[in-house]
This record gives C-alpha cells, sequence and structure tokens, in this order.
C-alpha cells in the first residue's frame, strides 16, 4: 500500500467509481479524513463530502455496528492489522444501507500513521439473503402451523421481527374483512392497537386501498403515509389523535392470492424504526403474499377435505396420504422428479388403475408421465390429447372434470369410444394450479364406478393445488440449470488439439441433480514456448458459479498470454478475487510445461496436487500448497520438476475423488491405488477416472498430459 498522502490515494482509487467501489482514507495524527467522490452517496451525503473527524464518521454507522467498527479500527491502530467488515450505514433520513468495508493500517517506524481501504454497497444482496432466508424460515410456518389463524399470527410476527413495526392480516369471508392478526415489536402497542379496534371498529366493507388492492391484486406502496390519509380515516378528533400516537410512517398493503384470486390483505407498516420502504420490499411483499395466499387456500382446501369425512380414520388417512405427497413433491428439484412423486403417491395410494401427468408445454398440453398403462397405451393417448377429454378439458378450463362411470364418460365425448374399456370404469382430471395459471392436469383411471361426492374432490383439489405448486418450482429448477448448462458450455474451453510434444485429453462431467458448479479447465500456449495446463473449482453452483469461474479462466489466461511466470500470474489473480466475492475462496493449479528441457512448474492454490502415473505405479506430487485464493498476500511458492516421456500427470478437480461420509486423503489414495494399474496413456488415463467418478453429485474435471518421446 503506497505511504503518499491521503488526497494522492484518494484519486488514484476514484478510478473504481465505474466498478461501485469507494475508497477512503484517515490520517491518525491530524484527524483528516478524505473520501472519494462517491463515497459520500453511499452514506447518504452528497458527492465529495468527507467527514471532519473520526468521531463525525461514527455518526454515520448504525448505533448497533460502531462498537465493531471500533474495535477493529483500535486493533489496527494497536499492531497494525488489516480488517474487514459488513456494517449498516444509517442515513440522515432514517434509512439503512448495508455496506462492506476493508481497511489498511500503514505503518511509519512501527506505529500506524494512517488507515486507507475501500467500501461498497451490499444492500440489495443482503437484503436478498434477508428475504430467501425469511421466506424459508416463513414456509416452514406456514406448513406446520395446524390453525389457519395460528399460521396468520405467527407469520405476522416473523414480519414484524424482520421488516416492519407493524403487521396486520385481514381475510376476506364473504366479502368482507375480518383481522385475523396484528402484530409489532412491543407488544404493549398491540394492546392500544386492539383497544383502538374495540372503540373504533374498522368497517368491514373494503374501502379506499383495501378495496383497490383487492380489485387489481397488486400491492399498493405508500413511501410516507400522507396526512390526508389519516384525516380521512378518522372518525372524530380522539380517533386522529389515537391514530398518529402509533407514528405511522410507510406502509405496504399486498394481496394474499392463490389461483388468481385475491384471499386477503397484508399490511405491513414502518412506525417508530423511521425505515421507508421501497420497491424491493413492494417484490417481497407480493411474493410473500403469494406463498402465504398458496398456504391459505392448501390450508382451507385440506381442512375443508378432512372435516368432511365422517370418521377420524378417514381422516386421517387423508392427512397422511397429503402430508407424504407433500414431502416427497419438497424433495423434488425438477420436473421429472414431480411427476414421478404425484403419480408414485397421488395415484398409487389413491388406489386408481392408471394415471398419468399433464403439463402445458408452449400453450399446448402435453403428457410427461404415466403409469399402469399397457405398452404403447401412453404414446397412443399422447396423440389425441389435444382432442375433447377429461384432462383437455380440465387443462383449457381449469375446472375439474369427473365421470363415474364409461357411459358419462362416452356420453360427455363420443370421440373417446374408439378407445372404450370393456370394463366399469371411473375418471378423474384434476387441473394443476400454480400461483396464477393452470399448469397441467392429474388423470386418473379407477376399475369400478365412483360418485366423486364432496369429500373425493376437495381432497382431489387439494391435491392439485400441491403438484401445480411443485410444478412451477420445478420448472424454474430446469430454466436456471439449463440457462447455467448452456452459459457453462458456451464458456467452456475448446477440445484439446494436437500439442508440439505433447499428448493431452481433457474431460468434464457436470453435477448431478445439486446444480450446475465451477469446476473448469485449460490450456495456454505462453511466448515462452511452453504448455501452461489449468484446472480451477470455484466455490458454490449455478449462475454465481459460472460467472466466477469465467472471470478467472479469461484472467489467467491473459496473464499467462502476457509472458507472466504460473506464480505471478496467479499472484495478480488472487488480488482480483479480494473485489469479486463470488470468486474468493476458489482453488486452481497450474502446471508450466517447457517439453524442450523436459520440465515443469507448479503451483497450486488450495487445489489437489498433481498425481503421477509412471513404473506401475500413481502418486500425487510432493509440493507446497497455497492458501485459495485471495485468502493470503504472500508470495506464492512454486515447484520445478523433471518431466518423462514414460509418466503421465494428471490434474482434476475433488468431484472426482470425493465420496460421502469419507475424508479426502482416503479417497486419493484409493484413486491412485486404482490408476496404478493403467499405462500412462492420457485418453484411457482420463476415461477411465470419469468411469470411476460416475457415482458423484458434484462436477468434476480431468486433465491428463504425458510428453512425447
Amino acid at each position: 500500500m503506497p505511504t503518499s498522502n491521503l488526497g494522492t490515494f484518494v484519486q488514484v482509487l476514484d478510478a473504481l467509481e465505474g466498478t461501485g467501489t469507494a475508497a477512503w482514507g484517515w490520517d491518525v495524527e491530524t484527524d483528516e479524513i478524505r473520501w472519494s467522490a462517491n463515497t459520500g452517496p453511499l452514506y447518504g451525503r452528497e458527492r465529495g463530502y468527507s467527514p471532519g473527524s473520526y468521531e463525525e464518521f461514527l455518526t454515520f454507522v448504525h448505533p448497533e455496528d460502531r462498537s465493531r467498527v471500533q474495535a477493529a479500527v483500535g486493533e489496527a491502530l494497536a499492531s497494525g492489522t488489516d480488517y474487514e467488515f459488513d456494517i449498516r450505514a444509517l442515513w440522515p433520513d432514517g434509512s439503512v444501507k448495508w455496506l462492506t468495508a476493508r481497511g489498511h493500517a500503514v505503518m511509519n517506524e512501527g506505529r500506524t500513521v494512517r488507515i486507507v481501504g475501500v467500501v461498497s454497497d451490499i444492500t440489495a444482496r443482503k437484503r436478498k439473503q434477508e428475504f430467501e432466508r425469511f421466506l424459508a424460515d416463513a414456509g416452514e410456518v406456514m406448513v406446520s402451523t395446524i390453525s389457519l389463524d395460528e399460521m396468520l399470527q405467527s407469520v405476522a410476527g416473523m414480519l414484524v421481527s424482520s421488516i416492519a413495526d407493524w403487521c396486520s392480516v385481514q381475510m376476506l369471508e364473504g366479502g368482507r374483512l375480518r383481522t385475523t392478526a396484528t402484530s409489532h415489536r412491543d407488544p404493549e402497542r398491540v394492546v392500544l392497537a386492539r383497544r383502538l379496534q374495540e372503540e373504533y371498529p374498522p368497517d368491514p366493507e373494503p374501502t379506499g386501498l383495501a378495496a383497490e388492492v383487492i380489485a387489481t391484486g397488486r400491492a399498493i406502496l405508500l413511501e410516507e403515509i400522507p396526512e390526508e390519509l389519516l384525516l380521512e380515516a378518522a372518525r372524530d378528533e380522539r380517533h386522529l389523535e389515537l391514530i398518529k400516537s402509533l407514528g405511522l410512517r410507510s406502509a405496504i398493503t399486498a394481496p394474499l392470492k392463490a389461483r388468481g384470486h385475491v384471499l386477503g390483505l397484508m399490511s405491513i407498516v414502518s412506525a417508530e424504526s423511521g425505515h421507508r420502504f421501497g420497491p424491493d420490499d413492494v417484490a417481497f411483499a407480493e411474493e410473500f403474499g403469494r406463498r402465504a395466499g398458496m398456504a391459505v387456500d392448501n390450508a382451507r382446501l385440506m381442512n375443508e377435505a378432512v372435516e368432511a369425512h365422517q370418521t377420524a380414520e378417514e381422516k386421517s388417512h387423508r392427512l397422511a396420504l397429503l402430508a407424504t405427497l407433500v414431502g416427497e413433491l419438497s424433495r423434488a428439484p425438477d420436473i421429472d422428479s414431480v411427476a414421478k412423486a404425484a403419480l408414485d403417491h397421488g395415484v398409487r395410494s389413491l388406489g386408481a388403475a392408471r394415471g398419468s401427468v399433464v403439463l402445458v408445454d408452449n400453450g399446448r398440453p402435453a403428457i410427461v408421465a404415466g403409469i399402469g398403462f399397457e405398452p404403447g397405451a401412453l404414446e397412443a393417448y399422447g396423440r389425441i390429447i389435444d382432442e375433447p377429454g377429461p384432462l383437455a378439458d380440465a387443462v383449457s378450463t381449469g375446472e375439474a372434470v369427473y365421470c363415474g362411470t364409461t357411459e358419462e364418460l362416452l356420453e360427455r365425448y363420443p370421440n373417446l369410444n374408439r378407445v372404450r374399456p370393456t370394463s366399469p370404469t371411473s375418471y378423474a382430471a384434476v387441473p394443476l394450479h400454480s400461483s396464477n395459471e393452470v399448469v397441467g392436469a392429474l388423470g386418473l383411471v379407477f376399475t369400478d364406478a365412483r360418485s366423486f361426492d364432496v369429500d373425493d374432490r376437495q381432497f382431489l383439489a387439494a391435491l392439485g393445488s400441491h403438484i401445480g405448486v411443485a410444478v412451477e418450482r420445478g420448472r424454474l429448477y430446469d430454466e436456471i440449470r439449463s440457462v447455467a448448462a448452456q452459459f457453462q458450455r458456451a464458456l467452456a474451453p475448446p477440445p484439446v488439439e494436437a500439442l508440439d510434444r505433447i499428448a493431452a485429453a481433457a474431460r468434464y462431467m457436470p453435477a448431478g441433480v445439486g446444480g450446475i458448479g465451477g469446476d473448469w479447465y485449460d490450456i495456454v500456449r505462453t511466448p515462452r514456448d511452453t504448455f501452461a495446463f489449468i484446472v480451477g473449482d470455484v466455490v458454490g453452483r449455478g449462475m454465481d458459479a459460472v460467472a466466477a469461474m469465467a472471470q478467472l479462466r479469461h484472467s489467467i489466461r491473459l496473464l499467462l498470454i502476457e509472458g507472466r511466470s504460473p506464480a505471478e500470474a496467479l499472484e495478480a489473480v488472487g488480488l482480483l478475487t479480494k473485489s469479486e466475492p463470488n470468486t474468493l475462496g476458489s482453488t486452481m493449479l497450474c502446471v508450466d510445461v517447457d517439453p524442450e528441457l523436459a520440465r515443469a512448474t507448479i503451483v497450486s492454490v488450495g487445489h489437489i496436487p498433481p498425481v503421477v502415473v509412471r513404473d506401475g505405479r500413481a502418486s500425487l506430487i510432493d509440493i507446497p500448497v497455497n492458501p485459495p485464493l485471495g485468502a493470503s498476500d504472500r508470495p506464492l511458492q512454486e515447484t520445478t520438476i523433471d518431466v518423462r516421456p514414460d509418466e503421465a500427470l494428471i490434474m482434476l478437480t475433488d468431484g472426482i475423488v470425493e465420496r460421502r461420509n469419507q475424508a479426502l486423503d482416503r479417497s486419493l489414495a484409493e484413486v491412485c491405488g486404482w490408476l496404478g494399474g493403467f499405462e500412462p496413456e492420457p485418453e484411457k488415463l482420463a476415461q477411465a477416472l470419469l468411469d470411476w467418478s460416475d457415482d458423484v453429485t458434484d462436477d468434476a474435471t480431468v486433465l491428463v498430459l504425458r510428453l512425447e518421446p
């Protein structure tokens, strides 16, 4: 870190503005603080602003975070320790933003004379994490609470502990609103709100904002609750005084929706916290309202189905069926798994002889799975799925179709005479509803005549609702996985071509059900007429991992083409990872081979060392393993070895060798023992390793090289 004056430091780092990163510096002796031009807005101040002192800066930090800041700065002053933390910035209007900050102590004659660093806004990432965590926790509450009112009260309490000061939930019953849950951070305020409702009972008829949300099905945001709205709601002066005593500041009213209908309203309000809701909060409220609405709808359907039964045994049986199916659906990540769970548990457990799942694809229904059909029968039904029939009607109308006998079926659909069954048969086609559309239908065929009474129909409606939601989630998973896979294939290096005096082979196996991973490889010809072989492994999965993989691969490739040594190139990439959180902790192995000198320079940053196969044996090459990328500022250690034409070097990622409930060292020992039985031929070794690892769920990469004689 340069030790020049603060102004020069900040001017240099003003170049970071386009990246969303700001810079700052503090002269300890003069208590002068200098911010880059874009730092002020991160703390709610104008561009070019700098605080007058360290004490003034502390007032910009959320009170709950100040002690952590003071402790880290104190340690930097005392011992020159660098620091990094996430803090909340308190803006002048009372709003809060999340920032991530890193500080570096500049020493002179054994003491800290200044601290410099960078800061960037991570509010969006933090809020997304908080929302996702909250939605997951709320989802568990929604499915585990028996009483509907109890469930709504629980989620209202979760909302006020997360993003709001007040939360109330009203359900539509017969066109009128009934308050079912009210919550506040302070229980005494809840008592005040209830007393207010008793003294001034709210109008059950939806009016104003409530009527608008119910009519449009869209949330309404009041960033600042206007005075006119309070005056309009108050019935007299005392009522107005009580309303104002609540200190209401900002509010969102969102619908609880299911299957295209508004079932109720959820209002979240900020008061004494001073928080002002914005568009991100609206998106969260609408998503939460959708999930809560589906939970309410499912709970109602389930309750209606259960309560309709006359005996406790019947109720217990139906609940067990639903509980089992819901459990299986929750563990089904993709469409194929959802369809299998629906058929295995939704068909067999009901005693149906046959069953099929139809999903809408590009506006047309298509059979995606079936059970109990004779060979060729399912395909035959698939060819006439567009014709009039129970499944086609269920998809097009969104209403279930029940035919208690074969005669009733053929009377309604005479075109099905050509597939007339020979025994008494009954049919049910249940639409699969997602949050706002029909995504398909579940068809059931029974070998006896059935009346499909109210109990059966309510139960099957609940069944279709659960399957529909799982289909929506499965499609999203399939789409994300498909996009990530296409992106990863687009970024993959070309097949290994012939190299001067080096034979090489590479293999890549994508992850299993767990998602797209970040394993990769590359081969780069350097200006020194050497060939750099690289494998890497990015932390995490999904699009973030693929994007991080692309950054690392192209960065190391560019640096090696510029002529940097493996250690120099990896050190530069390590600096990059410090400003790119998705790449932190990634590992990489680089083997730079000089075919003319028959030597190789090896550098590992947190990665498995290469394996050498020769003379009927395989073993790990003994090299120093440096910390993963971004974990250390120390110079990297590299190792130079001789390579021979009668040996092969194998570079691999942990997906090749990892086994559940088994230490990595043991897995490496097993694979080395197994490889000893192979000749040092790159193609055979690469394919053998891929075959050996075909039961793992992580993605896997292997790169094998050998000098030509």
